[in-house]
């Protein structure tokens, strides 16, 4: 498995994010459950979030955000880049197995 770091940045109005959040949401808890998306949260100012997540390679993880509603509806882009960790606080050490 592979980490990755996705940046997704809205390009719409917030009245369509708004409209759409409970069905992006309800994706991204899928994406939990599913073992793909470790830490997930918005930016500040809302210009969008940003994902940590595991997948098998990046092509994978593509069609997993495809599914977003977000990104069917048009409502935001998303950049997706692999992250070699080299180091780690102890307090996480699931991610001991990267290095």
């Amino acid at each position: 498995m592979k980490l990755f770091v996705i940046i997704l940045r809205y390009i719409a109005e917030d009245d369509a994010i708004n409209t759409s959040m409970q069905e992006h949401l309800n994706y991204i808890h899928s994406c939990y459950t599913s073992g793909i998306f470790i830490l997930s949260g918005p930016m500040n100012p809302k210009l969008g979030s940003i994902i940590l997540s595991e997948a098998v390679d990046r092509k994978t993880l593509m069609k997993t955000l495809q599914k977003d509603p977000f990104f069917t509806l048009g409502l935001c882009e998303f950049s997706v880049d692999e992250f070699l960790p080299s180091r780690y606080h102890r307090d996480l050490n699931f991610f001991s197995h990267y290095l």
